[in-house]
């Protein structure tokens, strides 16, 4: 039978706050042409009057993650070509006789 926890917290409102592009920005710690970059990108999305704060922190931040992670694949992805470029140079060396 599953196990039911009730956990006490402060309210949560029923409605988000909204801010707008610069103090966004500001609360984003980069600049206002950024976040323009951003929402046309779609990583930020804008709801009426202003961003919603909490989820375009959390869209940022799932954003900052996967730029990461690509980021790194890349660098794996480049490291390994670069090995395997030199490689086949030793081959060829070896079998010229160099």
């Amino acid at each position: 039978m599953p196990e039911t926890v009730t956990v006490d917290g402060p309210p949560v409102a029923n409605e988000a706050a909204t801010v707008s592009a610069s103090a966004l920005a500001q609360h984003l710690d980069c600049s206002r042409t950024y976040i323009g970059k951003l929402e046309a990108e779609g990583v930020i999305q804008r709801q009426g009057d202003g961003f919603p704060l909490d989820q375009s922190r959390v869209a940022y931040l799932r954003y900052l993650r996967r730029e990461r992670r690509q980021s790194l694949q890349s660098a794996a992805a480049s490291e390994f070509t670069a090995a395997k470029a030199e490689l086949i140079r030793i081959r060829i060396a070896e079998k010229s006789g160099t």
